[in-house]
Order: C-alpha cells, then sequence, then structure tokens
C-alpha cells in the first residue's frame, strides 16, 4: 500500500471509530489528495478565457475536489473488492483485473482511488461505470462498447480499442497517454481539464460531437479518419498528423497547434476562431492554412 494510501485508511478508521467525523474525515482526505502538482485549478476569480489558456475549464474539477466528492461514500465502504460483472458495486482503495473476457458485462461499477488493468475484452460492454481518482491500464477492447462512463481526476493508459465504440464518456481533470482508436468511434464525448500524450486514430475511425475544454493534446495522429461536429475551447496540440482526414462541421476556438504536418485534409463547414499553427508542414492542401489565415 503506498504511503496516500495508508494515511487514508486511517483516516477512515479514525471516522468509523468515532474519533473524527465524517465531515472531518472528508476534509482530510481532500487535502491528502491535493498535491501542488495535481492538475488543473481553477481560479474562481479568473475569466473563462484565462482558464482555458491555462488549461483549465469553468468548473473543472482537480484531484482534491474528486476527493471531496468521493470521501463521504468511502467512510462506510471499507477496502473490499466486489464481483464487478454483477453490477451496483462500489470499489475502494483496490486491485482489479482480468486477463481475458467474451461477452462480458463490466457495468453499474464505481472505483474510487482504485487500480483496473490488463483487461482484454471481446465482443463486451463496459456500461456505467465511474472512476474517481483511480487508475486504469493495459485496457484492450474489440466489438464491444463503453458507454455512459466518467473518469474523473484519474489517469487512463495504455488503452485500445478496435472495431469498438467510445460513446457518451466524459473525462474530467485526467491524463491520459498511449491511446489508439483503429476502425472505431467516438460519440458525444467530453474531454475538460485533461493532459492527453500520445493518440492515434486509424483504419476509418470516427469521431462524432466530440467537446474538448482546456486541454493539452501531445503526439497526435489521426490517419484516415473523420471528424464531424467538433468543438474545442482552449486546446494546445503539439507533435500532430493529420493525413488522408475530413473535418465537417467543427469549431475551433483558441487552439494553438505546433510542429504539424497536414496532407489530403478535406475541410467543410469549419469555424476558426483564434487558430495559430506553427512549424507546419503542408503539402497539399493549402486552403486549410489559407482558411486559418483569414479567419483567426
Amino acid at each position: 500500500m503506498t504511503p496516500m494510501k495508508e494515511e487514508i485508511a486511517k483516516i477512515l478508521g479514525m471516522a468509523q471509530s468515532g474519533q473524527i467525523t465524517n465531515e472531518q474525515a472528508t476534509e482530510l482526505i481532500a487535502a491528502l489528495a491535493s498535491p501542488a502538482d495535481a492538475g488543473p485549478r481553477v481560479d474562481p476569480h479568473a475569466s473563462p478565457e484565462e482558464e482555458f489558456s491555462r488549461g483549465a475549464r469553468p468548473g473543472a474539477k482537480g484531484l482534491g475536489a474528486v476527493a471531496a466528492e468521493f470521501a463521504s461514500k468511502m467512510l462506510d465502504l471499507g477496502t473490499k473488492l466486489h464481483r464487478t460483472d454483477a453490477g451496483n458495486n462500489s470499489v475502494t482503495m483496490s486491485r482489479y483485473s482480468v486477463a481475458k473476457g467474451e461477452r462480458f458485462a463490466f457495468e453499474d461499477n464505481e472505483f474510487n482511488v482504485s487500480n483496473v488493468s490488463g483487461l482484454e475484452l471481446y465482443d463486451s460492454e463496459m456500461k456505467d461505470n465511474e472512476l474517481q481518482a483511480s487508475n486504469f491500464s493495459g485496457v484492450a477492447l474489440t466489438d464491444g462498447s463503453i458507454n455512459d462512463c466518467e473518469f474523473n481526476g484519474s489517469s487512463v493508459s495504455d488503452f485500445t480499442l478496435e472495431s469498438a465504440s467510445f460513446v457518451d464518456c466524459e473525462v474530467n481533470g485526467s491524463k491520459l497517454s498511449r491511446l489508439h482508436f483503429k476502425d472505431s468511434s467516438m460519440n458525444d464525448c467530453e474531454f475538460n481539464g485533461c493532459a492527453i500524450k500520445g493518440f492515434e486514430l486509424s483504419g476509418g475511425s470516427t469521431v462524432n460531437d466530440l467537446e474538448l475544454q482546456g486541454v493539452a493534446w501531445n503526439d497526435v495522429k489521426i490517419l484516415r479518419g473523420h471528424l464531424n461536429d467538433t468543438e474545442m475551447h482552449g486546446v494546445a496540440f503539439h507533435g500532430v498528423v493529420l493525413e488522408d482526414v475530413e473535418l465537417n462541421d467543427c469549431e475551433f476556438h483558441k487552439v494553438r497547434l505546433t510542429n504539424v504536418t497536414i496532407r489530403n485534409v478535406k475541410l467543410s463547414d469549419l469555424e476558426l476562431h483564434n487558430v495559430k499553427l506553427q512549424d507546419q508542414t503542408i503539402d497539399g492542401d493549402d486552403e486549410f492554412l489559407r482558411a486559418v489565415k483569414k479567419r483567426a
């Protein structure tokens, strides 16, 4: 058990024994889970534009805010692990992993300060799950779907979807790395106040109704894909490759792209406001660059 988990366990024990109140325990856990580098912070006196420029969004949750939300729930749960395929489970300060699964129903689970890793699922569904201040890593989903899930103050890494869908999901104040969508779809999703490194969309994958606010996105490859009805506010991209991509009905507001390579990109109904390109390589498709200069 890590030092932080040990401290949280002590606080839970003190609350359960009556040494401190539930409210005091909540405050202690929130303070413990809020180091100086916990992620995007929100200044209540800052304008939305200032928050976006710092990589946050209005009301974005840092790790401390997330901890404050679930700490009171943790007081009555202990540190037990339930069967996650039964639904309506809450897992706190635990580890969960499954090597492989077919036609697996992973739904209605809540993970708090926990580690979920090593899931290799086929023709399966992950639905109505919530991760709070947890680690979600080494996950591969083929011919399945992830629906209506929420990630708050968490870490997501080595995440692969093939012939699968990522639908109606919300990611807040989280760190994501090494994400790969192949011949898959992302629909009606939100990323707020996140840091993303290593993202590849390929094999004819599609993105529909995506909203990004206050996101820092590094090492992005979109190859033979489609982005539809996508809206970005205060987003910074570094290391971007767009090749054989269609952008339809998209809005970019205060977006910066550096070290950009663009090849064979088709545009329609694109709105660009204060968009900047730096260190770009354009192989044809000069209309994209002209549009940026005209509308920025």
